[in-house]
């Protein structure tokens, strides 16, 4: 039986497909501009994210960053995602039951390094690149980067990203700093995102959302 969904009205910046059962993919889509965040693109992302929490018939959320340097970590980036009680793109300090896969095809600076942290797997492209580089620009990394990367990486790897502002490799952010699931090869990254949702989907969705209730309060 083939449910069909309607999410939210929504503009072309943001792509929103159903590839699987129980399965919502979005995809950010300005790759002109290097899918930088605009409030349009915040505003759709918080309607449809909105409305994804509620539907029941959907488990899990994949979360899709494609091209080169999504975001910069500059001041008009880090006051979008303060205006916005869901942190920046409406992502990275929301709190949601359900499963997020990003999956990670290029650059995610900024505040698309703050969205990765808040996801609960992450698939990167052999070419993907990861900063905090607010540092660098006076700013701070505050969407909820800081204390998700400090948990996950440790106090020193933190520090060591957050104070110089580097731009570490989709390995090293898997082998080192730990927030990374798996590299693949960047024809591979939508491919083995949707293994994934597909391996959480066939599981009971009652019990994994108790699951992921439970691992966000021991997160928090």
């Amino acid at each position: 039986m083939t449910v069909s969904y309607t999410p939210p009205a929504h503009s072309e910046q943001l792509l929103v497909s159903f590839p699987a059962e129980h399965v919502l993919l979005l995809t950010m889509n300005r790759p002109k501009s290097r899918n930088a965040m605009t409030p349009q693109m915040q505003k759709d992302l918080q309607n449809v994210l909105d409305w994804f929490s509620q539907e029941a018939g959907l488990w899990r959320r994949e979360t899709v960053l494609w091209n080169k340097d999504q975001q910069t970590g500059q001041r008009s980036e880090q006051e979008r995602a303060v205006a916005n009680v869901h942190g920046f793109g409406s992502i990275s300090q929301r709190q949601l039951t359900k499963p997020i896969i990003a999956a990670v095809n290029g650059g995610a600076h900024g505040g698309g390094t703050e969205i990765v942290l808040n996801c609960d797997i992450v698939v990167a492209g052999s070419d993907a690149k990861f900063a905090l580089p607010e540092v660098k620009r006076g700013v701070v990394a505050g969407a909820g980067g800081i204390p998700r990367l400090s948990q996950i990486a440790g106090h020193h790897l933190a520090a060591e990203m957050l104070l110089t502002g580097k731009v570490i490799s989709a390995e090293d952010a898997h082998m080192r700093f730990g927030f990374v699931n798996a590299v693949v090869p960047p024809s591979e990254i939508l491919p083995e995102a949707l293994r994934y949702a597909q391996l959480i989907v066939a599981n009971s969705p009652m019990l994994f959302n108790v699951q992921n209730t439970v691992f966000s309060w021991l997160s928090n």
